[in-house]
C-alpha cells in the first residue's frame, strides 16, 4: 500500500511527508502498485515534538473557540497573536501549547481540582495567569516557559507539580488548608513587583519535599522571597540583585525571609544589594527561623547583617559572608567549614579536628528519601543519515526562499523538508527567526562547510530571536553571533539539533546572553557544541564582553563533540545551569572558566575520552552520574568543586588541581570510585578537601562520615561509617 503524498511546488525544496496537520484530514489511500511500493512514513521527531504537532491547531482568528476546542481535542496548539481574555478551565490530560514565546493569552487559566497530567507551555500570560483550584489534589503536571505569568493557589493541594522557566510572581497560601509537596521549580525569574514569591504552609497538612532550582530575584521594589511554616524546602542556585529598591518592603524584610521552617537547605546563593541604594531602604540578605539550616556556598551580600534564629541547628560550608544569631536561648549547634576557602572546621565557635556530638552526626546522615528519577534522553534524529555530504551535492539552493520568508514575516515557518543553502541566512534580534516542523522533519543543510548557516544581525530594538523545531547540518557554524551583536535575553530556543559543524553555536565577541533557556537543544559531531568566545574585559566592555548569566540548558545533549560546551568568560558568568543534560562520547564534556554559582544537576557523563571529563574554575555537581569515561589525566580539574548526591564510577585519578590557585573540593553524600588523594600541585598554594557521608571505595581508611584532606594529609573528623545517598534532589514523605 502507498500513501498519496501532496507535494508543494512553490520553492526548490526537497519536501517529504507533508501531512495535512492544519486541515486535520486523514491521508487518502491509493490503490496498491506492486511496481511502485512506497516505504511506510516514519516520524523521526522527538517525543515532545510529536505531542506538540499532534495538538489541534487553533489560529488566533478562532480565539473564541479555545475552551471548546480544548474540551473537544484535549490538546490545542495556539499560533502567533493575542488570544482572548475569557477565563479558561483545564482538566486532567489536557494541554495548551503556544508558539515559541509569540503567543499571548491574557486570561486566567484555572487548573481544576483533582486534575493530573496537565501541561501548559510557551505562553505570554501578561494580565492573566495560572490558578490552582482548592479541593482534591492536583498532581503530576508540568508548566513550562511561561512569561509574565502569575501562579496563585489558596487552599489547593499540589503534589509533584513541575514548573520550568517561569517569568512571574508566585503566591501560594496554604496557611489554613491545603499543601505543597514534592514540587519542582526549575529556573524561576521574577522582578520589580513586591512581594515576588510568597509560600505559606500549615502544621495540620504540612508542605514538604519541594526543590527550587535556579531562582532569580531581580531588583524587587520591596519584598523578595517570603516563606512560612514549611516542613522542608530546598533552594539550589539563587541570585538576588538589589532588593527593596524603592522602600516598599513590609517591615524592611530581608530579601530571603523564612520563618517557622522545619528543614531548610540553601545552596549556591549569590548576589548583592545595590551600593547606591538609599540607606534606610537597605535590608539583610536573609532572615531565617528554622529547626535545621544547611547552607553551602552562601555568598549573598548586604551591609545589613543576615540573621538566624537562636534555636536553629546551622551547618554552613564554603560561605564568604557572615551571619549572626538572634537574641534568645541558644539551643542549636553551629557547624562551619571551608569558610573563605580556609581549612578550619569550627563547631560552636571552637576549631576542632574531632566531632562526637550526636546531633551533628545525625544531621549529616539525614533521612533517606526517594531520589529524583534519572532523565530519559530522546534519540536524536539523523534524517539524512551518514552519507549526508553525498546527498547535498547538486541540490538546488533554498537560501533566498528562507530569507524571503524572514524578511516578509519575521518568522520563517518551514514545512517538513530538506533545505540546502549556499550562504548564510541572516536573522536579526528583533524577534526574527525560524520555526520548522521538527528536528526529524525540517533540515537546513550547508551546501559547503565554509560559512555559518545562520548569522545573527544586531538590532537596536530587541535582543530576542526565535529558533525551534529543526536540524541545522553542515556549514562552519550552525548559528554565528558576530562581534557587533548587542546580546540576547529571554530567548527560549527549543528542539534544535546542530550537526557536523566546527562550532554549533559560536558567540564571538558579542554582548551578553542573559536569562535564556536552551530547551532540548542538541549538538552532534561538532568540534565544539556551544562556544563562548568573549572579548577582552575592560571597563568599557564590562557589559558587552560576551558573558552568560542565569541561562538554563535543559535536557540538552552533547554527543561525539570535541568539546561539548566551552564557556570561558572574561567578565564572570553567573548562575548558569545544565539540568537533565547528556554528555556522551566527547573528548571533553565541558570547559568552564570564570564562573560564579554555575552547576550541573541530574546530568549524565558517559564514554567521554579526553584528558579530563570536565574542567574549569568554580562549578558544582548535584545528582550527576559519571560512568565509563576514560580520562588520561583525571575525571575533573577545577579551582573549586562542590559535589552532592553524585555517583562517579570512573576509576583512576579523580581530580587535578588548577595551577597557581587555592583549590577546594567538597563532596557530600556521593560515591566516588576514583583516587581522591593523588593530586597534581603545579604551584598551588594549598588544597583543601572535605568529604562528608561519601563512599570513597579507593580509600577505605578515610571513607568515613567526615574526613578532611589538607595539602594531601587526611584527618578523620567523624569516625562513623557512611551511608551515601542524596539529600538535595529527593522527594520526601513524612
Amino acid at each position: 500500500m502507498r500513501y498519496l503524498i501532496y507535494i508543494l511546488l512553490f520553492s526548490t525544496v526537497t519536501f517529504s511527508q507533508n501531512y495535512q496537520y492544519a486541515q486535520n484530514k486523514k491521508l487518502e489511500l491509493a490503490k496498491p502498485d506492486p511496481l511502485l511500493e512506497a516505504p511506510v512514513a516514519v516520524d523521526l521527531n522527538q517525543k515532545e515534538e510529536k505531542e506538540y504537532f499532534a495538538a489541534y491547531p487553533l489560529p488566533v482568528e478562532r480565539k473564541s473557540e479555545l475552551q471548546a476546542m480544548l474540551n473537544l481535542h484535549n490538546a490545542v496548539r495556539l499560533g502567533k497573536g493575542v488570544y482572548g481574555t475569557e477565563p479558561i478551565v483545564i482538566n486532567s490530560g489536557q494541554r495548551i501549547y503556544g508558539q515559541s514565546s509569540l503567543t499571548r493569552l491574557p486570561a486566567v487559566i484555572t487548573v481544576k481540582a483533582g486534575s493530573s497530567d496537565v501541561h501548559i507551555e510557551e505562553l505570554n500570560l501578561a494580565e492573566g495567569g495560572v490558578v490552582f483550584e482548592a479541593g482534591l489534589p492536583i498532581k503530576n503536571s508540568e508548566f513550562k516557559s511561561l512569561k509574565y505569568a502569575s501562579f496563585d493557589a489558596v487552599g489547593a493541594k499540589l503534589d509533584n507539580i513541575t514548573i520550568i522557566n517561569l517569568d512571574g510572581r508566585v503566591n501560594y497560601d496554604f496557611s489554613k488548608v491545603g499543601y505543597y509537596r514534592n514540587c519542582k521549580f526549575i529556573k524561576h525569574k521574577i522582578g520589580i513587583s513586591s512581594p515576588l514569591v510568597v509560600i505559606k504552609g500549615n502544621s495540620s497538612t504540612p508542605s514538604y519535599g519541594n526543590v527550587h532550582v535556579m531562582t532569580n530575584l531581580l531588583v524587587p521594589v520591596g519584598d523578595g522571597m517570603i516563606l512560612d511554616n514549611l516542613q522542608s524546602t530546598t533552594f539550589i542556585g539563587l541570585d538576588a540583585e538589589g532588593w527593596n529598591l524603592t522602600g516598599q518592603s513590609t517591615d524592611n524584610k530581608a530579601v530571603f525571609y523564612a520563618q517557622n521552617m522545619g528543614d531548610l537547605k540553601m545552596v549556591n546563593f549569590g548576589g548583592a544589594a545595590y551600593p547606591g541604594q538609599v540607606a534606610s531602604d537597605k535590608t539583610a540578605a536573609f532572615d531565617i527561623q528554622a529547626n535545621n539550616l544547611f547552607m553551602v556556598d552562601t555568598n549573598i551580600y548586604s551591609v545589613i547583617p543576615s540573621t538566624i534564629s537562636s534555636n536553629c541547628n546551622v551547618t554552613s560550608i564554603g560561605a564568604t559572608v557572615d551571619f549572626t544569631k538572634k537574641a534568645g536561648s541558644v539551643s542549636g549547634f553551629d557547624f562551619s567549614a571551608m569558610k573563605y576557602n580556609k581549612e578550619p572546621i569550627v563547631l560552636n565557635g571552637t576549631a576542632t579536628n574531632l566531632i562526637t556530638n550526636t546531633a551533628v552526626k545525625t544531621s549529616f546522615t539525614g533521612v533517606q528519601s526517594t531520589r529524583w528519577d534519572r532523565p530519559v534522553y530522546n534519540e536524536i534524529p539523523d534524517p539524512l543519515g551518514a552519507d549526508w555530504k553525498e546527498k547535498r551535492k547538486g541540490q538546488p539552493d533554498s537560501r533566498a526562499y528562507i530569507q524571503g520568508l524572514i524578511d516578509s514575516n519575521g518568522i520563517a515557518e518551514l514545512p517538513e523538508g530538506e533545505f540546502y543553502i549556499s550562504s548564510p541566512i541572516f536573522v536579526t534580534g528583533n524577534s526574527q527567526g525560524i520555526i520548522g516542523s521538527g528536528t526529524g522533519k525540517t533540515i537546513i543543510v550547508g551546501l559547503t562547510d565554509d560559512f555559518p548557516l545562520i548569522s545573527m544581525v544586531s538590532s537596536p530594538n530587541d535582543t530576542h530571536y526565535v529558533l525551534a523545531y529543526l536540524t541545522l547540518q553542515g556549514g562552519s557554524n550552525g548559528q554565528y553571533f558576530p562581534e557587533n551583536y548587542n546580546g540576547s535575553s529571554y530567548v527560549n530556543m527549543k528542539f534544535v539539533v546542530f550537526r557536523d559543524q566546527q562550532k554549533g553555536i559560536n558567540l564571538y565577541h558579542m554582548g551578553g546572553t542573559d536569562n535564556c533557556c536552551y530547551d532540548n537543544v542538541s549538538f552532534v559531531n561538532c568540534g565544539s557544541g556551544l562556544y563562548q568566545d568573549p572579548q577582552y574585559l575592560t571597563s568599557a566592555t564590562e557589559h558587552t564582553s560576551g558573558y552568560f548569566d542565569k541561562t538554563l540548558f535543559y535536557k540538552c545533549q552533547y554527543i561525539n563533540c570535541g568539546i561539548g560546551s566551552s564557556m570561558h568568560a572574561t567578565r564572570a558568568n553567573n548562575l548558569n545551569a545544565w539540568i537533565d543534560c547528556n554528555f556522551i562520547g566527547n573528548s571533553l564534556a565541558s570547559s568552564t572558566y570564570s564562573t560564579n554559582g554555575s552547576f550541573f544537576l541530574n546530568c549524565d557523563f558517559t564514554n567521554n575520552v579526553g584528558e579530563n571529563v570536565i574542567i574549569g574554575g568554580e562549578i558544582s555537581l548535584y545528582g550527576c552520574n559519571f560512568d565509563k569515561n576514560t580520562s588520561s589525566r583525571a575525571t575533573t580539574s577545577f579551582i573549586s568543586l562542590h559535589i552532592e548526591g553524585c555517583t562517579m564510577l570512573d576509576t583512576g585519578r579523580f581530580a587535578d588541581d588548577a595551577p597557581f590557585n587555592d583549590n577546594s573540593l567538597l563532596v557530600l553524600n556521593s560515591t566516588i570510585k576514583g583516587d581522591v588523594l593523588t593530586r597534581t600541585w603545579s604551584g598551588s598554594q594549598y588544597d583543601n578537601c572535605l568529604f562528608i557521608n561519601s563512599d570513597l571505595s579507593a580509600h577505605p581508611s578515610i571513607s568515613k562520615l567526615m574526613t578532611k584532606v589538607y595539602n594531601g594529609v587526611p584527618t578523620v573528623i567523624i569516625n562513623e561509617p557512611v551511608n551515601a545517598y542524596p539529600q538535595l534532589l529527593v522527594d520526601k514523605t513524612f
